[in-house]
Formats: structure tokens, C-alpha cells, sequence
């Protein structure tokens, strides 16, 4: 008969469903930079991109990117890109919170019958007066679901059709987090095609074994000749093709984590709702 904590529970298991599984298509894991630096996009390093390398959503960036283009000069992002990725990605959404409102109702139900019937037969109640009492109860369960449904496709109808803003300030921080990493991983990509060791070599040629006694703090080294500025650009510059997609990619993820709390605070919100309802509806019965 305890519903606050069988609610609360429910809220939490909805919490945590919306955000492992709520997503349509997985996000690219990037751990720490040499994982990123080992994997990249999709197309950077095929052979070596684990199975969870969330290809089918780079498909998907990539078809908005071609879709969505428009009068911006080439290299540039058009912002249009994000939102049909972010509605794509929350698809699950309104059957994830259509489900968890659905569970909860239910279990208010069955708490509000089995204390009513406890009540009733410890007053002694007939059958007909527990039966006009229970259709009560199950006609306000009928009436709630349907407004409630009703609150909740509307919120998801709206979230469609607004604009991507957000004031949560992880956002940001989720977002530069991605932007080190990504940054740092180019770097080692770029230092295993320049090692700093060749360059080191060429200023003592005529010692070469000198460099295996000096201590190896040159191996986190990245050093940039100005002749091979071309290879850094390649790896590092926002611009890049693959690069554009990974910054595509990192934006969507930053602001979907951020989102689901949004939603679950809306989900959880509409049940609230039912408490003042029935209130009301029981007073005027």
C-alpha cells in the first residue's frame, strides 16, 4: 500500500532506462583520447572500430549533412543538421514514458483499490456500496490515463517542433570534455605518422645511440615541422570532412544526455498531476 515508494521506484527504473536504452542509435564511446585516437570516425579506422562503433549513426549524420545543405559556404555546419538527428535519437521516448505513466497509474490503481477494500470490510460495507465505490476509482483511472496520454504527446509533439536550447551548463562541459579528447587524439594520430624520435634523430645523426640512453620523455612529445602542417590540419581542423561528422556527433550526445532529464522530470511531473484531479473529481462524486 506504500505508493510514494513504489512510484519513486518506478521513476528511478525509468530514469535509468531512458538513459541506457533510450536512444535509437548508440553513441560513440570515446573514453580516453587513445581511444579515440585508435578509432576516430567510422571511416577513419575501419579495421580497428570496436562493435558497438555506432556506424548507423554516422550514416545518419551524414545523409542530414547532404540533406540539410543549403546556402552555406562549403565546410560549414548547417545547425538545421542536429534536430532531425535529436528527434531520430528520442523516437523511444514517448513509448518509453507512455509505458512508465501506464505502470504507474496501474500500481495507483491497485494501491487505491486494495486500501479501499480494506476500509470497506473493516466497516463492513455491503457489495453493492463496494461496488459503486470501485467503479468510482476505476472510472478516474480511465479519465486520468487519457488526459495524462494526452499531456504527454503534447509535450513530445512541442519538443519536435522547438528549437534545440538548452541552459544546463554540463552541456558546455560535456561538449569541450569531447572537444579535448577528439583534439588529443588528433595529436596521436598525428604523432604515429611523425614520430618525434625521427626528428630527434636528425639533430644528432652521428650518435644515434644516444637517443636510446636519453630518458623517454620525448615518446608524449608531438613535434610539428612547419613542411608538415598539411598532415596536422588533416587530423586536427574542424573542417575536415570526418572531422565535421565527429563534431556533429559530439554536440547530438552532449545534448541528448542533457535532455532525458527534461523528460523525465515532465514524465514524472504528469503523474503528479493526477493527485490534485483526484481530489477534485472524489469532491464533487
Amino acid at each position: 500500500m506504500k505508493l510514494r515508494g513504489l512510484t519513486r521506484t518506478a521513476a528511478e527504473l525509468f530514469a535509468n532506462t531512458v538513459k541506457n536504452e533510450g536512444h535509437l542509435y548508440s553513441f560513440q564511446d570515446l573514453g580516453v583520447a587513445k581511444d579515440v585516437a585508435d578509432i576516430g570516425s567510422p571511416l577513419r579506422k575501419i579495421a580497428k572500430l570496436p562493435e558497438n562503433r555506432a556506424d548507423t549513426l554516422y550514416n545518419e549524420i551524414r545523409l542530414q549533412i547532404k540533406n540539410n545543405r543549403g546556402v552555406e559556404l562549403h565546410g560549414m555546419t548547417n545547425p538545421k543538421v542536429l534536430k532531425p538527428l535529436f528527434n531520430m535519437q528520442t523516437s523511444k521516448w514517448e513509448e518509453l514514458g507512455a509505458s512508465y505513466i501506464t505502470d504507474v497509474i496501474s500500481t495507483s490503481a491497485d494501491v487505491a483499490v486494495e486500501i479501499l477494500n480494506y476500509v470497506l470490510r473493516d466497516i463492513g460495507a455491503s457489495e453493492n456500496t463496494t461496488s459503486e465505490l470501485l467503479n468510482i476509482v476505476f472510472e478516474f483511472e480511465d479519465q486520468a490515463r487519457g488526459i495524462v496520454f494526452q499531456k504527454l504527446h503534447s509535450f513530445f509533439h512541442d519538443k519536435s517542433k522547438f528549437p534545440l536550447q538548452t541552459n544546463d551548463e554540463s552541456f558546455g562541459e560535456k561538449v569541450k570534455k569531447s572537444q579535448q579528447l577528439r583534439f588529443k587524439a588528433a595529436l596521436e594520430r598525428y604523432q604515429r605518422k611523425h614520430k618525434p624520435e625521427k626528428f630527434l634523430l636528425s639533430l644528432i645523426p652521428n650518435d644515434p645511440k644516444g637517443l636510446a640512453a636519453a630518458p623517454p620523455v620525448y615518446q608524449s612529445w608531438a613535434i610539428v615541422d612547419v613542411n608538415e602542417i598539411s598532415d596536422l590540419l588533416e587530423e586536427m581542423h574542424p573542417r575536415g570532412a570526418q572531422n565535421t561528422e565527429d563534431e556533429i556527433h559530439d554536440l547530438l550526445k552532449a545534448y541528448y544526455e542533457v535532455s532525458p532529464n527534461h523528460l523525465v522530470k515532465t514524465s514524472c511531473c504528469l503523474f503528479d498531476l493526477l493527485s490534485p484531479s483526484a481530489y477534485y473529481y472524489f469532491k464533487m462524486r
